[in-house]
Order: structure tokens, then C-alpha cells, then sequence
């Protein structure tokens, strides 16, 4: 439905970087301008600033798709906000990584994370005919927050609802934040009888980047969103909902200590940060992941303007990436000990690292969820059945 005619120009040789050899996603921020203003929002970010020039991403692309040894690229385009640059340079990127991909026999996709105002309907089908999938970022609407984190919530959420009659597949992420943690049995309804969504993410808010002066989320707020969730999904079987995220968390639940239990790039106490994922600035400069922001030097990894290392230079890229991992260790000091940690998503260390309190306020919500899964084991047998069974 959405093929669209490749154009083959010829691609640029460059040498591997062993950076690369295990990298499988890609967070790149292809401008640091947005036409929002949210307060949580963990970039600085600005009306005017810099956007990725073609070349930039071309030379990323190409090192990626020369050096790594995964069979398969997923680019997300971050901000800022995305989708203020121009549909151009969109066919211009994704048609040269798809020849890029080919040639090397290897498979690329790509997702694009939006507010979706800067789009017209026009824009939109275009994009989607290049194969970029989309996902919108959501609160909730106006009516039912009564006030907002984020500005123009009634505009977004008109947006959605338009372009959902284009096109369903647009993914859904919502924050849970201090307008929003006890709104979710209204949000929860609207979102299964006037949406057509299906699967959506709830992530806990993060006094970070923009947001860094904001109050920290109580455990007992973030269990308030996610008990909520859980409950709308036992309470409602023939509802089409599922919270990806919760999802997760139960399936892990009744297969505690599986060691078939697939890894994920962010579920795990030493994530994919650096090692599966880099994130990527308009400049083409490196980071451990999409979450920090554009110029937060204090994590950067370089950049792809150099690729040839020494081994002493190698040793010292990894060993950067693993002094990353262990910062705050702090917080993982009763983790061998806790009842819950087979089911345990560990949080975001770029977020617990870059709050004032480097604190994983994600902890005591993940033992009071176990606490109450126990509680509950019995109705929560049918969903981890669904969703075992679709995943």
C-alpha cells in the first residue's frame, strides 16, 4: 500500500567502525527545534535551531549499515520535533538507506516520533508512503486533565483522531505525570471508545532535561496510572487495549526466572545503551541513547566523523560505555534481594543519572505491582494467556 520507487544513487564507501559492530537502533535527533513547550520534556529544546544536514545522516547510515553485524537497522527520527523537516529530505534519507540496506543484505525500518501539528493530511501519507510508521506522544484530552504539561493538548489530540482515520497503526505513548495519574480511568474509556487505538505505552515522567525543576513522581502516583491500566485490562475482555509496558511486566510476572525470556533493548538492569543503540545528533555526534539531550557532553561517544581505532582506543570507548551503566549504583543494592526483580524493567539509567536526586522512582511502583500481581494472580491469568499468545 505504501511502495514507493527507489531511486539508486550511489552509495559512499566508508571503513567499519567497531563502534558499530552491535548496534541494531538508532535514536537520531534531526533537529532540536519543536513547536511545543512541555515542561517534562527531557530536551532544552527551541522555536529556532539546528536541523541534520543530509550528508550527515548519510554518513551515519552508511557506517551503520557497513559496520554492524545485526541483519536488521531500525531508525527512529527524534527531536525535537521531527516533522518540521521537510518531506525532501525524508525521500531523500530513507531512499538512500534503503539502497544502502539492500546492498549490504541487510533489512532497515523506520518510526518517526511526533506531536503531529507541524502535518497536514498531505504530508503525512507521503511520509507514510516512504515506510516511516508513526507514533504521537498524548496526556490525555483537555476535557478530562483539566490542565496541561504540554500546551495545545486539544490540538494534538484532534490531529491524532484525524490521522488515525488515515492510517490506525499510529502508535500511542502516553506519559504518566502529575496532571495525568488519576485521570487514566477517563483517559482509558476515551481512548477505547473514540480512538481506534489498540496498543499504547504509559512511561513514568522524569524530572529531566526541560522538566528538571518539576517535582519527582510519588511511587504511590506512578501505582495509582499502572493499577488503573491493569484493572481497565482484567475488567474489560473484550476491550482492545493493551498497555505494552504492563504488558510486559506480566508475562514476566508468570515466567519469573525463565531464562527463555527474550532480552529487550531497555528492560534490563545493563540495557542496550552504547552497545545496541546509540543515539544521534543534528551534528552526527554520539550518544549512549535517544534520552539525553542533544548537547550533554558530559555522555558524548564521539562522533562518525572518525571511525579507525587502536585497541587501546576501543578499550577506552567501552569502558566509557560501562562506567556509564554502573553510575548510581546505589540504587540496585537490594535488587538480588527483592522478590520483584524477575519482573523488573530497571528503569532508564540516562534518566535516574541526569535527575537532580539520580533516583529510580520506578522502584518501589515495581514492588507495590508485584505486590498486587500476587494479589490478583488468578484474574491476571487471562491476559498473560492474550498476550502471550500475541506477542
Amino acid at each position: 500500500m505504501y511502495n514507493i520507487e527507489i531511486q539508486k544513487p550511489k552509495a559512499k564507501v566508508v571503513a567499519q567502525d567497531p563502534r558499530f559492530r552491535s548496534i541494531g537502533s538508532l535514536i537520531v535527533k534531526v533537529t532540536n527545534r519543536c513547536n511545543l513547550d512541555c515542561a517534562y520534556c527531557y530536551e532544552k529544546v527551541s522555536k529556532t535551531g539546528q536541523d541534520m544536514d543530509i550528508e550527515v545522516f548519510k554518513k551515519l547510515i552508511s557506517t551503520t549499515l557497513f559496520s554492524t553485524r545485526k541483519r536488521s537497522v531500525l531508525v527512529i527520527f527524534h527531536g525535537g520535533e521531527p516533522s518540521l523537516i521537510n518531506y525532501e529530505w525524508y525521500k531523500d534519507a530513507t531512499s538512500y538507506a534503503k539502497m544502502l540496506a539492500h546492498q549490504n543484505g541487510k533489512k532497515i525500518a523506520f518510526g518517526l516520533q511526533s506531536n503531529l501539528l507541524a502535518l497536514n493530511n498531505s504530508k503525512f501519507i507521503e511520509l507514510r508512503k516512504l515506510g516511516i510508521n508513526f507514533s504521537v506522544s498524548l496526556d490525555g484530552p483537555p476535557e478530562i486533565l483539566g490542565g496541561t504539561l504540554r500546551g495545545q493538548d486539544d490540538r494534538t489530540i484532534r490531529k491524532f483522531q484525524d490521522v488515525q482515520k488515515i492510517d490506525r497503526r499510529v502508535g500511542v505513548l502516553f506519559t504518566i505525570n502529575k496532571i495525568n495519574y488519576d485521570k487514566f480511568p477517563a483517559i482509558l474509556k476515551w481512548l477505547d471508545e473514540e480512538t481506534e487505538t489498540s496498543q499504547f505505552k504509559a512511561n513514568v515522567v522524569y524530572s529531566v532535561g526541560a522538566g528538571k525543576r518539576l517535582t519527582p513522581m510519588k511511587a504511590e502516583e506512578i501505582f495509582m496510572a499502572q493499577k488503573t491500566i491493569v484493572d481497565y485490562m482484567i475488567e474489560n475482555p473484550q476491550s482492545k487495549l493493551v498497555e505494552n509496558n504492563l504488558s510486559a511486566d506480566i508475562i514476566r510476572f508468570f515466567e519469573s526466572q525463565n531464562s527463555s525470556q527474550t532480552n529487550t533493548l531497555c528492560d534490563e538492569k545493563i540495557c542496550g545503551a552504547g552497545k545496541s543503540v546509540f543515539g544521534v545528533n543534528q551534528k552526527g555526534e554520539l550518544f549512549p541513547c535517544g534520552r539525553f539531550e542533544h548537547d550533554e557532553y558530559e555522555y558524548r561517544l564521539g562522533d562518525i566523523e572518525r571511525n579507525e581505532f587502536d585497541a587501546k582506543e576501543l578499550k577506552i570507548f567501552k569502558q566509557e560505555i560501562s562506567q556509564f551503566h554502573e553510575r548510581n549504583p546505589e540504587n540496585w543494592y537490594n535488587c538480588l534481594k527483592c522478590e520483584a526483580r524477575f519482573m523488573c524493567n530497571f528503569s532508564c539509567q540516562a534518566f535516574i543519572d541526569r535527575s537532580i536526586n539520580k533516583a529510580n522512582i520506578e522502584c518501589e511502583p515495581t514492588k507495590l505491582r508485584y505486590a498486587y500481581f500476587k494479589s490478583r494472580r488468578n484474574a491476571l491469568l487471562p491476559l498473560y494467556h492474550k498476550f502471550k499468545n500475541t506477542k
